[in-house]
């Protein structure tokens, strides 16, 4: 009896997705002016070359590598919409800011214990 090996599951890499299909998708998708409905016009055209997603930080970099190689050339990039910082979780201070929490009166944090005991 063999044993079967699983399958490796496939990545986008942009060699799946080449450059004149990118360009071409890029220019028809960049009236759009938000991240969101570009990244979903030009996710779907990528899935449509290759069979796969392509992850919304794999796009800006490639849209930034390809508008600084085109302006090299002297060309000009077809725009695109800026991707949307990821917002970080709230931290302890944010809770504690928007509870509207006071300091105890008199409150001194507590002494570190000697590092010898």
């Amino acid at each position: 009896m063999s044993e079967e090996k699983p399958t490796p599951t496939r990545k986008y890499t942009s060699d799946l997705w080449t450059v004149d299909k990118f360009v071409q998708s890029w220019a028809k998708h960049s009236h759009y002016e938000t991240w969101a409905e570009f990244w979903s016009a030009m996710n779907s055209d990528c899935n449509e070359v290759c069979g796969l997603d392509i992850p919304p930080v794999q796009l800006q970099a490639r849209l930034r590598i390809c508008t600084k190689h085109l302006a090299n050339k002297g060309y000009q990039a077809p725009p695109f919409p800026k991707r949307p910082k990821k917002v970080p979780p709230p931290t302890l201070a944010d809770a504690v800011a928007l509870a509207g929490l006071q300091k105890i009166p008199g409150w001194k944090p507590p002494k570190a214990k000697d590092a010898e005991t």
